[in-house]
């Protein structure tokens, strides 16, 4: 069975899965495979993958089903010796108040860390940002949501995180003295669907329904 989902997506989940996999129904094999979601989209359309997870791309044929996964949400990440930097006179109280809603017009003289502008989640934040009619200073553009969080915590920037990559910086919360703040971001209530995608064309394989039923029970630590 070929399995395919995004870079970040698949070392933040696929090697679980994949174990989780092959102990339970040894007598399937697995194959991780990555790409972005146009390229997830080809394969399911050529027959070189026999399920994806990851959002929807925009050019998906009537082929292609999808069956909704989970809703991700973006949050700021910013690490404390940063946020003490920025709001020296009221660190504390900026603390409990932006676990309410940070409001991003309050970070527009902050360095950040973006995503690639092509992904989905990086839109949705565009639009908050031009209804609020604020520019962010990007220091540094790429599609590792990881890296990202350890920039953060080497005080280089602030970022944005989707919800399966939080597991990942609390990680890094477990080694490092400065840790990294998660704040939900004030009106900002577009979300990041995921689906599980298939070609209804092609054969079914042996062993997809078992996957499923994996992934669907492990992303609920990402919810």
């Amino acid at each position: 069975m070929r399995v395919g989902t995004t870079e970040g997506r698949f070392r933040m989940i696929m090697p679980t899965l994949m174990r989780q996999f092959k102990e339970l129904y040894n007598d399937y094999d697995i194959r991780g495979i990555i790409g972005n979601a146009e390229q997830l989209r080809e394969m399911l359309e050529k027959g070189e993958l026999d399920i994806a997870f990851s959002g929807i791309s925009t050019l998906a044929p009537e082929c292609i089903e999808k069956e909704f996964l989970f809703d991700e949400r973006l949050y700021l990440v910013v690490s404390e010796q940063m946020l003490q930097k920025y709001f020296p006179d009221r660190y504390h109280e900026c603390v409990e108040e932006f676990k309410k809603g940070m409001d991003i017009r309050e970070f527009s003289e902050m360095p950040f860390c973006r995503s690639l502008p092509n992904l989905h989640c990086m839109q949705i934040l565009d639009h908050l940002l031009e209804r609020e009619e604020v520019t962010l200073d990007c220091v540094y553009t790429s599609g590792h949501f990881d890296m990202h969080q350890q920039m953060s915590q080497e005080n280089l920037a602030a970022c944005f995180s989707l919800s399966m990559y939080l597991p990942h910086l609390h990680e890094l919360n477990l080694y490092n003295d400065n840790k990294l703040l998660v704040f939900p971001i004030k009106d900002l209530t577009e979300t990041n669907p995921v689906y599980i995608l298939t070609n209804k064309d092609n054969a079914y394989v042996e062993g997809i329904d078992e996957f499923k039923d994996l992934l669907n029970n492990e992303v609920k630590n990402y919810v």
